[in-house]
């Protein structure tokens, strides 16, 4: 034990192992003992008293301590933290002094209380007992710890008493006994001569105060919120001058005592929620330094007393929810006060005339006073309050000194559905800014306004009775939002509403009465969006362009609507004009000049037959819209003039049988839905699309996108003629698409062959040289053997480079196919879907640069024995950093052990040369980005069903992934991708050779401390984490989740770092146990390089697994498991 002479610092932390020390009397300079989080540790050595330079010995959370040898000959010790230390049951005899020991933490230890030899710590400044659930008593000799400055014992829930404090303990400032089981303080309380904060919050047994609470000089926070049986506080019968904060919230107080008065310093009460409390003293108005006064819920408070003598101070009262009928008069005396609450106070009947002596008031709240009829006279001028809510109250009226409130800035009346009238005097409230009166239900006349109100700029009438506005509205000469949204009686507007020259948004949606739209005489700058919708207007007045500033206009469902004005097109500002479901809208009006800004018009749902051949005027039309216009039979020759034209949309328009000709070139259009109309054909000039992004025919989308390989120019372009039942051909000018990118045809019933060009479809897939993806979803076998004969007779990638070489995604689920042709290995294909191929038996050896194979739900797959030559490919690729391979067999029921493969089905009887085989199959796929299998309900699969004298199926390929993922860390950086491995296969047990398991969701793991090599990093620590996923409830339906594994990886010096990880999982019916492999090397390695050093070593690692997102609330993590990987 020589060697332990130096030793100056023991840190094993995390040592889940360790159960003891040895003796450490042999090192006499130890300073520093950390064993944090060692479960395991039971005993510590009596060696530990004579450590002379030990300061720190700090054993939080050693779960399993039991006892702690006596350590008062440690002299030099300053700190020692036992912090839950949950078994820890008794604490050592201090036999003599130390001076030195500033701070104990004993909290969520088992302590039932404290020897009487702790007063020997004459040292100690902070004494932590929180949570010390088992705690009894204390001793009596605490008030000889003269040093005590803090003293916890917050959640001490079984102490019912605190000691005698037979001497005066001047340090003591801080004293936390909340949550704990005292009905009492000791009267001797008061020789705490320097305590400042007393917290005993949730003290539920409490039941009394000593009267020498008054004695406490220094206080000056005192919290005693939740007391709930606390029904008296004491008399204060001496004046305490520090206390400035008194939480008596939540207690069961009755009322206070006059004596209250003594609390000359007190600044902040606050007693919300006093359920009991009945009444106050008249004494309040004594409390000259109180600011803040906080009744928020007293509910059974019906009379505030009277203010006898004015509070300068006092600037905030809440009397949110309590039971009072009126204020006294006397509320005058507030001075000071700037916020008055009495939202919800629904027994108010009345207010004070004096209230307007409340010169310092600002803001005053009495929404939701449902029985105040009455607004007081304001008989003196107020110029500070700027803000009154009177919201849901019962007033009919205001009065009309209302105008003395010179300095309103918001009045809120919404829902105030008894008030009749406003006071003609209203327009003296020139500072008003907003005025909200919606659901004010009874209002119908609006009064007039007598003199101009520059700053009101927000006015909110929706929802009222009003018939019609005022002719003198145009005085609103500030006025910029006018809501009158849903005023259901609203017949008309005066032609005077031009005047309102600063008005920027109107808002008439839903005046189902509203009819006629005023004419405007003068020109309005500033109007720019003006929202009709839903009204009974059959026209617009042909000044409506002089609304020359006028952007949006907004007509949605005007069901009278007939016709626009021919002035229309003078509205020179539109942007936006919505006409959608206006029905009875047959005509559009001739667009006699050009419309430059006019980008998005919306003519959903119209009876328009037709639009007119000047719609070509419309220069800078980017969006058209007319799905469901079930009249529409023809669309202009001049259609192609629309330049600008980017989508437009005819989705519905069920009467269309003829698209016009495209007589010239049109760049812009990306985006063109045919869906759902009588067309049988294109027009051979279609190709003059040439910028088509989307085109829809039923369900037919063209979309250009970003996808890999082009060429940096972001257009692809999708065709997508998905259910066009009456499509029967294609023109030959198709081929000029050149942007075509993905083609879909699913559900053209009636096309079995391409007219008049089978004979050339060689020629014409040659033509589509962008053709990037293909989906013949549904089609029948013709022609889906058609494109195979027509393209499959060479090989695409050898003499056809031009060919179909850019297809990259094929799509032919619900195809009913048995089996593939075998030419579909020539095509380049990167995804290739099978989805719901319900007759398809078996696979080809299948495309070597595929990326994804999604084959879900082929419920007839039983041969995919192809599959291994895909990981015979050279995936590290240079040329393609996000190399991926996804393979999706989930619900293919009859996919067993044989269908595998040998490459991928290893057991007893595997050669070592089909060993030797797999090594290098998988060598090859862990250099892609992300290699998945997904073998979701594949119960052929499962591992249980392989137990007994074989290997179970996968488990082989597993191992040598994991060997060969050490190969992957040796690997030159220049090398290493972000490299992720999910996979997913029936099962309910870990897998054998994982080094780790754990029944439930998480587990701990030791790292060896050597697997650092020569700081160059080479040798971390890797992992992969299996997860066993269990739905008990054989009714589950299917769904999506996630699973994450959380890992907190914990150094020598106690420092954390975390990574997690996460794959999405969807899964149909029938679902069983599954287990669940990830593995993401990549997060780990950028943790290491860039945190870690020579004392940042990490030694352990905490995996939590958990299940997040759509359904996951009915499956859960029963097993989890973790190998660790090592380079060397």
């Amino acid at each position: 034990m020589q060697d332990l002479v130096s030793l100056k610092v023991i840190t094993l932390n995390f040592s889940m192992n360790l159960e003891r020390i040895p003796d450490l009397s042999s090192a006499p300079y130890l300073e520093t003992i950390t064993l944090r989080w060692c479960s395991n540790l039971r005993d510590l050595p009596s060696s530990l008293q004579h450590l002379e330079k030990l300061t720190l010995l700090d054993f939080s959370f050693c779960k399993n301590l039991r006892s702690l040898p006596s350590f008062y000959k440690a002299t030099s010790l300053t700190k020692l933290n036992l912090t839950d230390c949950s078994n820890l049951c008794s604490f050592p005899e201090v036999m003599d002094t130390m001076e030195r020991l500033y701070e104990l933490d004993l909290s969520g230890t088992a302590l039932k209380e404290l020897p009487s030899s702790i007063a020997n710590l004459i040292g100690l400044k902070a004494l932590n007992m929180n949570d010390c659930e088992n705690l009894v008593c204390l001793p009596d000799s605490l008030c000889k710890l003269k040093s005590l400055e803090r003293f916890y014992l917050k959640g001490c829930s079984r102490l019912e008493i605190f000691p005698e404090i037979m001497d005066t303990m001047e340090r003591l400032y801080k004293l936390d006994l909340s949550r704990t089981a005292l009905k009492e303080l000791p009267s001797s309380i008061a020789n705490l001569i320097g305590l400042k904060d007393l917290n005993m919050s949730d003290c539920e047994n409490f039941v009394c105060l000593p009267d020498s609470l008054c004695k406490l000089k220094s206080l000056k926070s005192f919290h005693l919120k939740g007391c709930s049986r606390l029904e008296i506080f004491p008399k204060i019968m001496d004046t305490m001058k520090r206390l400035y904060e008194l939480d008596l919230s939540e207690t069961a107080l009755k009322e206070l005592p006059s004596s209250i008065a003594n609390l000359i310093g007190l600044k902040d009460l606050d007693m919300m929620h006093c359920e009991n409390l009945v009444c106050l003293p008249d004494s309040l108005c004594k409390l000259k330094s109180l600011e803040r006064f906080y009744l928020h819920g007293c509910s059974r408070l019906e009379i505030f007393p009277e203010v006898m003598d004015t509070m300068e101070e006092l600037y905030m009262l809440d009397l949110l929810g309590t039971a009072l009928k009126e204020l006294p008069s006397s509320i005058g005396n507030l001075i000071g006060l700037k916020d008055l609450i009495m939202n919800n106070c629904q027994n108010l009947v009345c207010l004070p005339d004096s209230f307007c002596k409340l010169k310092s008031l600002e803001r005053f709240y009495l929404k939701g006073c449902s029985r105040l009829q009455i607004f007081p006279e304001i008989m003196e001028t107020m110029k500070r309050l700027y803000q009154l809510d009177l919201s849901g109250t019962a007033l009919k009226e205001l009065p009309s000194s209302i105008g003395n409130l010179i300095g309103l800035k918001y009045l809120k009346m919404n829902n105030c559905e008894n008030l009749v009238c406003l006071p003609d005097s209203f327009y003296k409230l020139k500072s008003l800014k907003r005025f909200y009166l919606k659901g004010c239900s009874r209002l119908e006349i609006f009064p007039e306004i007598m003199d101009t109100m520059e700053r009101l700029y927000e006015l909110d009438l929706s929802g009222t009775a009003l018939k019609q506005l005022p002719s003198s509205i145009g005085n609103l000469i500030g006025l910029r939002d006018l809501k009158m949204n849903n005023c259901e009686n609203l017949v008309c507007l005066l032609d005077s509403f031009y005047k309102l020259k600063s008005l920027e948004r109107f808002y008439l949606k839903g005046c189902s009465r509203f009819e006629i739209f005023p004419e405007i005489m003068e020109t309005m700058k500033r109007l720019y969006r003006l929202d009709l919708s839903g009204t009974a207007l059959n026209e617009l007045p042909s000044s409506i362009g002089n609304l020359i500033g006028l952007k949006e206009l907004n007509m949605n469902n005007c069901k009278n609507f007939v016709c626009l004005p021919d002035s229309f097109c003078k509205l020179k500002s539109l942007k936006r004009f919505y006409l959608k479901g206006c029905s009875r809208l047959e005509i559009f009006s001739e667009i006699m000049e050009t419309m430059k800004r006019l980008y998005e018009l919306d003519l959903c749902g119209t009876a328009l037959k037709e639009l007119p051949s000047s719609i070509a005027n419309l220069i800078g039309l980017k969006y058209l819209k007319m799905n469901n216009c079930e009249s529409l039979v023809c669309l202009p020759d001049s259609f192609y003039k629309l330049k600008s034209l980017q989508r437009f949309y005819l989705k519905g328009c069920s009467r269309l049988e003829i698209f016009p000709e495209i007589m010239d070139t049109m760049e812009r259009l990306y985006e063109l839905d045919l869906s759902g109309t009588a067309l049988k054909e294109l027009p051979s000039s279609i190709g003059n699309l040439i910028g088509l992004k989307d085109l829809k025919i039923e369900q037919l989308l063209l979309e250009i996108g970003d996808f890999p390989g082009n060429n940096g120019n972001h257009e692809e372009v999708e065709l997508n003629m998905n259910n066009c039942k009456n499509f029967v051909c294609l023109p030959d000018s198709f081929c000029k698409l050149k942007s075509l990118k993905r083609f879909y045809l699913k559900g053209c019933s009636r096309l079995e062959i391409f007219p008049e060009i089978m004979d050339t479809m060689k020629r014409f897939f040659y033509k589509l040289k962008s053709l990037w993806c293909l989906s013949l979803c549904g089609l029948s076998n013709l022609i889906v053997k058609n494109l195979f004969t027509a393209v499959g007779g060479r090989p695409v990638n050898q003499k056809d480079p031009h060919g179909l070489s850019s297809l990259k995604q094929l799509d032919l689920s619900e195809s009913n196919l048995e089996n593939l042709p075998t030419t579909i290995k020539q095509f380049q294909l990167h995804e290739l879907i099978l989805r719901n191929c319900k007759r398809l038996k078996s696979l080809p050896e299948l495309p070597p640069s595929l990326e994804h194979l999604d084959a879900h739900d082929c419920t007839s797959l039983e041969d995919i024995s192809s599959i291994k030559n895909l990981f015979k490919q050279a995936l590290f690729c240079h040329d393609r950093p996000y190399q991926s391979l996804v393979l999706d067999f989930s619900n293919c029921f009859k996919l067993g052990d044989k269908g595998v493969g040998n490459d991928i089905d290893a057991d007893d009887n595997t050669s070592l040369e089909e060993v030797s085989g797999i090594k290098k199959v998988l060598k090859q796929a862990l250099f892609c980005n992300s290699l998945g299998w997904l073998f979701t309900n594949c119960f052929l699969l499962d591992q249980k069903a392989a137990s007994g004298p074989e290997t179970p199926k996968l488990e082989m390929p597993f191992e040598h992934m994991v060997t060969l993922l050490k190969d992957y860390h040796q690997a030159t950086p220049e090398s290493k991708k972000r490299n992720i491995i999910v996979t997913c296969v029936p099962g309910s047990e870990i897998p054998e050779w994982f080094d780790f398991k754990s029944v439930g969701s998480s587990m701990n793991i030791q790292l060896p401390s050597e697997w650092c090599s020569n700081n160059s990093w080479i040798n971390f620590p890797s992992f992969v984490a299996s997860a066993v996923v269990s739905v008990p409830d054989s009714s589950y339906t299917g769904g999506e989740f996630d699973i994450t594994c959380e890992c907190h990886l914990k150094s020598r010096n106690g420092d954390n770092d975390c990574f997690s990880s996460s794959s999405s999982f969807s899964f149909g019916s029938r679902l069983s146990d599954h287990v669940f492999l990830v593995y993401d090397g990549f997060k780990v390695r950028v943790i290491v390089k860039s945190k870690a050093s020579n004392n940042r070593i990490y030694i352990e690692a905490t995996f939590n697994f958990y299940l997040e997102e759509l359904d996951s609330s009915e499956c859960e993590v029963k097993q989890c498991g973790v190998h660790r990987l090592f380079a060397n």
